[in-house]
């Protein structure tokens, strides 16, 4: 049976989108359009195609999805990249075990409490449970610059880059720990990787 064409995509998965529905959203990607098959739509010169394919690998796609997504930052039409970076953000959250997730939003959700040695706490357990989580690192390292860990947040960092070459947020924390140092060569060296892969960073 021939593949479905891209315009049965946009019909099919458009308006699910609009309503914000993802269960629905999920099934309808389940049925025909695996992340191998929205990757192929990234290339579609129909922005609302190319977009929906964005948005969806965001719910979908796994982490070796992500060199495809970030190559939409680099794309001129902002409506592409801003949903790229929201798909990346996605992707790289969802990356865990189960349990890795839920420990993860706990992580999360004390930060913004501004509970950080709790939410360190968690991430130290969550780093050692599954090292190659690399969103887990990278939150360890938001949370070490907090409690002024400057050394604990470059190896975070590092260790969150060297998993997700894509984490131009890593990057930038990099850049900055490297600028609070006064390091100024290093400091620019991970700013401009940073904007190597997300070229609207500020």
């Amino acid at each position: 049976m021939a593949s479905p064409a891209p315009s049965h995509f946009l019909e099919t998965v458009g308006p699910l989108l609009a309503t914000n529905n993802g269960q629905e959203v999920l099934r309808a990607l389940q049925c025909d359009w695996p992340p191998d098959r929205l990757v192929a739509l990234l290339i579609s010169p129909d922005i609302e195609v190319a977009r929906a394919a964005v948005v969806c690998l965001g719910l979908t796609g796994a982490m070796r999805h992500c060199r495809y997504v970030a190559s939409m930052l680099h794309d001129s039409r902002e409506a592409l990249w801003a949903s790229a970076e929201t798909s990346l953000w996605q992707i790289w959250m969802r990356a865990g075990s189960e349990w890795g997730r839920r420990m993860l939003r706990r992580a999360v959700d004390r930060m913004s409490a501004e509970d950080y040695s709790e939410a360190r706490r968690l991430l130290d357990v969550l780093a050692l449970a599954e090292p190659e989580y690399a969103e887990a690192h990278h939150q360890r390292g938001l949370t070490s610059v907090l409690t002024d860990c400057s050394c604990q947040a470059l190896q975070s960092y590092r260790q969150a880059l060297r998993l997700n070459p894509y984490h131009f947020a890593a990057a930038q924390g990099l850049g900055q720990v490297y600028l609070d140092r006064g390091l100024l060569p290093r400091a620019l060296e991970y700013y401009e990787y940073a904007l190597n892969i997300h070229p609207r960073l500020e």
